[in-house]
């Protein structure tokens, strides 16, 4: 996922789902919130990613909201701004 802009998310969007994702190069995507991942209410597993190079207002890397957080396992998340 790469090169992309959006509202929220701008290399994935989850709301109120369940979603792994796992062994990725998540770069240079923008968004006002979650240039790389934005998850609302969902259940996320991060695994063996690389998520950089994202710019957002809020969680240039990864944006989390509601009951559940992401699961962040051997995941590199660098220089996201």
């Amino acid at each position: 996922m790469e090169d992309s802009t959006n509202y929220a998310g701008g290399g994935i969007y989850s709301k109120n789902s369940a979603l792994k994702i796992c062994q990725n190069i998540i770069t240079h995507n923008n968004a006002a919130y979650g240039g790389g991942i934005f998850c609302e209410n969902s259940k996320i597993d991060i695994w063996n990613n690389t998520i950089s190079g994202n710019q957002a207002t809020e969680g240039a890397g990864v944006y989390a909201e509601g009951a559940d957080l992401p699961d962040i396992i051997n995941s590199i998340i660098w220089e996201d701004g």
